[in-house]
């Protein structure tokens, strides 16, 4: 990332945001803590409005269509890493190439297990014990951040819908409050800005590359130790802390972290395990079941992968599984994209 400073109207709100909450915090009159409320609620929608702004002002100076493939705007040449150092964020998803190969998917013991954490294998994880072939595709290094998900917003995509950031930070952190509907209007409106067919990961495809070739012998794609709420180990993630509570940043125990806060894997896949669930193409059913094609999308749970800021470490686990409806929401739930390789 770019260390130029932020577009001076979003760092004026979010230095105003993070002062009425820290006053928030102390105040203990109840009348003031209802006004309170009232200008941080107020302040937060400015800084939505501010996000907003500067995508659609992105758009109109390198112009709208995204050149396919090259990250660059169209018409402008180098365009992209100007805004790029202007904002800091990328607006196209940074893909990374993910080799084919073959893996035991779901948990095996003893190569799944945490010691002090998990002792045996969930039901609901165990997979049949036998190699799975993998093609080669793509996968977004991120989650997909509020940043890209504004700025779909702003072209008038994702059913113009602006999630609530709880006041944790917008910008590049990971998008939350969006479903598994959501996430296709989302990939509807960047495969019609690229010309390529952005889509969900698998189940299958979202393990393969958490694991990033060490399927045989670890839990987590960094090995077997329980991770740690330290940015700067090879074990770092953002998830419900040994403490019972959530990794500390900049003093504050809830919330997401910035997407690529802590290391990657060795496919360069950040926050994999921590941060926020991702969403995965699969409805949610046993292991080893087909699946009913006939089912209504809207009435069906999906799989979740990889755990959350607000989980602890057992979830975080490769072979973790989890599910939602597909209309719900949560402060805890994210996704990153795909693309086949052509």
């Amino acid at each position: 990332m770019s260390d130029n400073p932020k577009p001076k109207p979003i760092q004026i709100l979010e230095e105003k945001l993070d002062r009425l909450q820290r006053q928030r915090a102390l105040e203990t009159r109840v009348e003031e803590q209802m006004r309170l409320d009232a200008v941080i609620e107020d302040t937060q929608q400015q800084l939505v409005k501010a996000h907003q702004r500067l995508a659609i002002s992105v758009f109109s100076i390198f112009g709208k269509k995204l050149a396919m493939g090259v990250g660059i705007f169209s018409g402008v040449a180098g365009g992209y890493f100007a805004y790029q150092q202007w904002v800091q964020l990328p607006l196209l998803p940074e893909m990374v190439a993910i080799p084919s190969g073959a893996f035991v998917m779901g948990c095996l013991e003893p190569r799944d297990l945490v010691k002090g954490i998990v002792k045996r294998c969930f039901e609901h994880e165990k997979h049949l014990a036998k190699p799975i072939e993998v093609r080669g595709f793509q996968l977004s290094s991120t989650e997909i951040t509020f940043f890209q998900w504004d700025a779909c917003v702003a072209e008038g995509g994702c059913n113009g819908y602006t999630p609530a950031d709880h006041g944790w930070g917008r910008g590049s952190h990971p998008v939350i409050n969006v479903s598994w509907l959501d996430t296709k209007d989302y990939l509807r409106w960047l495969s019609s800005k690229t010309g390529k067919r952005y889509r969900l990961p698998t189940e299958i495809e979202w393990e393969y590359a958490a694991r990033a070739g060490e399927w045989e012998k670890n839990a987590y794609s960094w090995g077997s130790e329980p991770p740690a709420c330290d940015s700067n180990a090879k074990n770092g993630a953002r998830f419900d802390g040994a403490q019972g509570k959530s990794c500390s940043i900049e003093g504050k125990e809830s919330g997401t972290a910035k997407v690529a806060s802590y290391k990657p894997n060795a496919y360069g896949l950040y926050d994999m395990h921590g941060n926020v669930w991702e969403w995965c193409a699969d409805p949610y059913i046993e292991y080893g079941k087909q699946v009913n094609t006939l089912v209504n999308p809207e009435q069906t749970a999906y799989v979740l992968r990889g755990g959350s800021w607000v989980r602890g470490a057992e979830m975080l686990r490769s072979a973790y599984r989890y599910t939602a409806w597909a209309s719900e929401r949560s402060d805890g739930v994210g996704f990153r994209v795909a693309l086949d390789i052509e």
